[in-house]
């Protein structure tokens, strides 16, 4: 599986450490835009009607809205945590 050479091993390492860091940014990112899903994944429905679109997608503007301010939040404050309202475990 390792090559014998230090090169090879440390590409091998590189390329293990940069499909981690995909992983995490895609989780991250599948949170983030879950309001956005849910919205995508409800219009598909067979029996909505097409005016509750219209009810719903300033609240899912809204929630990330308040998901970004959030996250500004935790990255510039020391004592900023993650709502549990927004972000649920």
């Amino acid at each position: 599986m390792y090559s014998s050479t230090n090169g090879e091993f440390l590409r091998l390492i590189f390329f293990q450490v940069r499909g981690q860091d995909f992983i995490i940014d895609l989780l991250g990112i599948t949170d983030i835009l879950f309001p956005v899903a849910a919205l995508m994944t409800n219009c598909q429905a067979i029996d909505l009607r097409p005016w509750k679109i219209a009810v719903w997608f300033p609240k899912v503007i809204e929630w990330l809205k308040m998901m970004k301010d959030n996250l500004e939040d935790v990255c510039n404050k020391d004592d900023a945590a993650f709502s549990e309202h927004l972000f649920p475990r």
